[in-house]
C-alpha cells in the first residue's frame, strides 16, 4: 500500500496546474468578493429594509452571484477541460448544488415555521448524522 501512495505522491507533479491558471479565477473571485462587501457598506441604511427590487442591494447580491460563484464555476470547467478533474467529480458537483439549493431553502421554510428549540435539535442531529456519514465511507 505505501508503493501506490508513494507513487501517487511521487507523480503529484505532473497533475498541477500552472498557478497563473488557478490564480486568474481565484483572484477575480476575491475581488468580485471585496466589491461585493464595499457595495453592502454603502448601502448599509438599505440592507435591514431590503425587500427585493433594484438598487444597490440588489447590485451586491449580483456582484457576489455573478462574480464569486461564476469564477468558482469557470475554475471548474478549467478543472474538468484540462482533465485535472474526472467526469465523475463534475456529476457530483452538479448534483450537490441543487440539492444544496433546496436544503437552504428547505431549511428556512421549516425554521419560519417550527419553534426555534426543535429547529435546533433537528439541524444538530442532521449534523451528527452527516458526520457519520462522511466518517464511515
Amino acid at each position: 500500500m505505501a508503493t501506490g501512495a508513494t507513487t501517487f505522491l511521487g507523480s503529484a507533479s505532473e497533475r498541477l496546474l500552472p498557478l497563473s491558471l488557478p490564480f486568474r479565477f481565484f483572484g477575480a473571485a476575491i475581488v468580485f468578493h471585496i466589491a461585493t462587501w464595499a457595495m453592502l457598506a454603502a448601502a448599509a441604511g438599505e440592507v435591514a429594509e431590503y425587500r427585493g427590487g433594484g438598487g444597490p442591494v440588489l447590485a451586491a447580491i449580483h456582484l457576489l452571484t455573478l462574480g464569486v460563484f461564476a469564477m468558482t464555476a469557470m475554475m471548474l470547467i478549467s478543472l474538468l477541460a484540462r482533465g485535472v478533474i474526472g467526469m465523475h467529480t463534475l456529476e457530483l458537483a452538479l448534483f450537490i448544488a441543487p440539492a444544496s439549493v433546496i436544503g437552504a431553502i428547505a431549511g428556512r421554510t421549516m425554521f419560519k415555521i417550527a419553534p426555534t428549540a426543535w429547529f435546533k435539535h433537528v439541524a444538530h442531529w442532521l449534523l451528527v448524522a452527516i458526520g457519520i456519514a462522511v466518517v464511515a465511507n
